[in-house]
């Protein structure tokens, strides 16, 4: 199990159709200038894309997705950038469907190199 130590919790609003997107960011060793995690969200005629960005990581860390009750969500791809100082941008989406309601986690994690 990775060695993992919470830095930040916050929260997002609540949308009108009910979507309450939480944040979570860990961290090991819990240095440098990371930031903190942005979602947005694009609401379709069914379905929510919600985006999770966040910047100033090294080494890359990984993203998940979580609904309310934690189970892990299928999610696309990460996307990430190595940037001119060496620290990682990563991006994640996720499409979920629109009820009433529901709670997601972006959650962005480095595991134990040790």
């Amino acid at each position: 199990m990775p060695h993992q130590r919470l830095c930040l919790v916050s929260l997002s609003g609540q949308t009108t159709f009910g979507v309450l997107a939480a944040i979570l960011l860990t961290l090991h060793p819990c240095t440098g200038s990371v930031s903190s995690p942005v979602i947005n969200m694009t609401i379709n005629s069914s379905v929510v894309v919600l985006q999770c960005e966040s910047k100033g990581w090294y080494p890359e860390p990984e993203v998940f997705w979580l609904d309310g009750e934690g189970n892990l969500l299928s999610a696309e791809p990460t996307e990430t950038v190595r940037g001119p100082d060496d620290l990682y941008t990563v991006s994640s989406r996720v499409t979920v469907e629109k009820r009433h309601n529901n709670n997601f986690t972006c959650r962005v994690q480095q595991n134990d190199m040790f």
